[in-house]
């Protein structure tokens, strides 16, 4: 799993101390979620999850949002400074899928639902519709 990250950003700290990390991968319906933590004024710390649902990873002890359609806690085997963002690599220890259909995603400057019955095998590499 590869998690870039600013140099600049709360979270890479703890990821490079910590050596390691957990990805939620959000819901549609999780816009509010994305919305906080890409606020910049958020609390810092645990703090900063007392107003979202969350549970502590197995392996990790990192933070799995609640009602995510997937989580993956990771072990970081090796960080790659990419101009000014690491790119981290890590050993996915456990993954897991939540229940729902539609992914939430941020594309050309706005968070969106991927629509229901959406693939990714179009010939030309874009996400289609089947």
């Amino acid at each position: 799993m590869l998690c870039c990250v600013a140099r600049t950003a709360r979270l890479h700290k703890a990821v490079a101390v910590e050596g390691r990390f957990a990805v939620s991968v959000l819901s549609a319906e999780q816009k509010a979620t994305a919305r906080h933590f890409a606020d910049r004024s958020r609390p810092h710390g645990w703090a900063q999850f007392a107003t979202v649902s969350w549970v502590p990873g197995l392996h990790t002890g990192a933070p799995l949002i609640t009602g995510a359609l997937a989580w993956l806690e990771c072990e970081v085997t090796e960080e790659v400074v990419a101009g000014d963002h690491s790119v981290f690599v890590g050993r996915v220890l456990e993954a897991a899928s939540g229940s729902g259909d539609a992914a939430l995603l941020f594309h050309r400057g706005t968070l969106r639902g991927l629509p229901d019955g959406a693939t990714a095998d179009a010939p030309d590499g874009r996400v289609g519709t089947a």
